[in-house]
């Protein structure tokens, strides 16, 4: 329901938005296995994980592409 309350979230804050590997990939104009090779060599852009779950949080994203593709 739009305008309802989170029950979870009481203060209200806005839970921060993680990109998966596709969607990053897409962000970058790139294959998603690129995307997964410069991660194996601690390349790319900054990844965040939680166990086996890999996300990337879009302002990394586009922090490192200003960064590498000037």
């Amino acid at each position: 329901m739009v305008g309802a309350p989170d029950t979870a979230n009481p203060e209200g804050a806005v839970a921060p938005v993680l990109l998966r590997s596709g969607e990053a990939a897409r962000m970058l104009g790139i294959a998603e296995q690129t995307l997964r090779n410069w991660r194996s060599r601690g390349e790319g852009p900054q990844a965040v994980s939680r166990g086996a779950l890999i996300r990337y949080r879009p302002e990394d994203v586009r922090e490192w592409a200003a960064r590498e593709f000037r």
